[in-house]
């Protein structure tokens, strides 16, 4: 970048990304629940352009809360060569503790929580099934945040 600052050349940088999904109370629940699990689960959640929170007005939180924790319920974990399989194991174990840090995280600061994740080990890799998360997190790894401005904070 600094080679390219006296001149135009073309740059291109992986700056990451940490984007929200922001749901509005006027959203289509359905549209906005496959939207958000769209985004948060495309290869496992381990892309970069992965949400990582979900900002929902306060006014749909609860039906677009059921209707998301539902669709991930739903989700299939397990052997990503299986067809039927829309969850497939994480890249490595590193990748598995670090989730793990992240949902004691969550757990440690939570209000409230949904069922408990557990480990599925199989022949290509481990598999975290992901907990579920409803109201506010303090922590900055996983959120759920209820909305009561007409803009996100």
């Amino acid at each position: 970048m600094a080679g390219s600052a006296n001149t135009v050349k073309k740059v291109s940088l992986e700056l990451g990304g940490n984007a929200p999904c922001i749901v509005f109370d006027d959203a289509d629940i359905d549209v906005a629940v496959k939207g958000s699990l769209a985004a948060k689960f495309r290869n496992s959640g381990q892309t970069c352009v992965c949400a990582n929170r979900i900002l929902v007005q306060e006014g749909i939180y609860e039906k677009f809360a059921k209707a998301f924790i539902q669709a991930v319920q739903s989700l299939k974990v397990g052997n990503g060569l299986e067809e039927s399989t829309s969850q497939g194991p994480l890249i490595n174990e590193a990748a598995v503790q670090k989730v793990e840090k992240f949902i004691n995280d969550a757990t440690s600061k939570v209000i409230q929580t949904r069922p408990k994740g557990v480990h599925f080990p199989f022949q290509t890799g481990r598999v975290l099934r992901k907990k579920k998360r409803s109201r506010l997190i303090p922590g900055p790894r996983l959120c759920w945040l209820i909305c009561t401005q007409d803009r996100p904070p």
